[in-house]
């Protein structure tokens, strides 16, 4: 049995772009239209429903309507364009009788007179030309910043000891001041206790 050409017209038709970063909601669209003069019921489903959230899943569009569906990738904690994850949704549609609701009438449908069209997802990760960019200005920057600390002693003639000098106590004090308070408190322990100082 051949299988009934959708009816609807999908935009975009075979895949729904997200675009990055992914640790927060990624919203897109999809423009249902209906060319018909007839009613249709749509139903939007996917292969992962717990990662994402779609409004309106389901509805009727009247004859030479169309309506938006918002398709919101919950946020992940991996990225999924570095995955070989395969997040697919499909659209199903079918003619309802006129006196049906768009829930009753999934119930009552019959498989062979359902439409569907499939969409993959497609996930775009953050610019990588803002980072070559950003890594292109860092290493423009460094040099002269090296050029300037290798002329900075020479240009300014001040001895090298003073800055090491200001560095090495304060890497220091703090192996070398309990040391300090140690042999303070002992020498007044022995004089105001000698017979302990003897006896240890």
């Amino acid at each position: 049995m051949s299988k009934v050409e959708q009816a609807l017209i999908l935009d975009p038709s075979t895949e729904l772009r997200f675009k990055g970063p992914f640790d927060k909601v990624v919203t897109t669209q999809l423009k249902l239209a209906n060319p018909t003069d007839k009613r249709i019921c749509f139903k939007v489903k996917t292969t992962v429903p717990k990662h994402y959230c779609v409004r309106p899943n389901n509805g009727i569009i009247d004859p030479q309507d169309s309506l938006v569906v918002s398709i919101m990738l919950q946020p992940l904690a991996h990225d999924p364009s570095d995955k070989t994850t395969k997040h697919k949704f499909m659209v199903q549609s079918v003619y309802p009788p006129s006196d049906m609701s768009s829930g009753d009438v999934w119930k009552a449908v019959n498989s062979a007179s359902v439409m569907d069209s499939k969409l993959k997802c497609v996930f775009e990760p953050v610019s990588q030309n803002a980072n070559k960019d950003e890594n292109t200005h860092a290493v423009v920057t460094q040099g002269p910043a090296k050029e300037k600390v290798e002329d900075s002693p020479q240009q300014q003639n001040i001895p090298q000891p003073i800055s090491t000098n200001t560095s090495i106590p304060a890497d220091s004090a703090h192996e070398v001041e309990p040391k300090i308070t140690v042999d303070k408190t002992k020498r007044t322990m022995d004089e105001r206790y000698p017979d302990a100082a003897k006896a240890a």
